[in-house]
C-alpha cells in the first residue's frame, strides 16, 4: 500500500508541503506496519486464541517521527 500511494504522489507532480494539518505537539506519523511483520504477528496471535473472539489493531503506535512527509 504505501509503494502504490508513493508511485502515485511521484506520478502526479507536485506535492503539498505537508500531508498533515497539526495543532499543538502532535508530530506527524504514518501507522503502517511491514507486511511481514503483520502477518507474522496474525499467526502468532491466532495460534494463541483458542476461545471466544478477540479484537486486535494493527498500528504502529511509536513515536518514531516518521510520517508520508517524509517518505515523500
Amino acid at each position: 500500500m504505501l509503494t502504490r500511494r508513493v508511485y502515485s504522489i511521484v506520478k502526479a507532480g507536485p506535492t503539498p508541503k505537508s500531508f498533515y494539518s497539526v495543532s499543538g505537539n502532535v508530530r506527524p506519523h504514518y501507522d503502517g506496519l511491514p507486511s511481514d511483520f503483520t502477518a507474522a504477528s496474525i499467526v502468532a496471535l491466532g495460534e494463541r486464541a483458542t476461545l471466544g473472539s478477540h479484537t486486535y489493531h494493527v498500528v504502529n503506535r511509536h513515536d518514531d517521527g516518521i510520517s508520508m512527509d517524509d517518505f515523500v
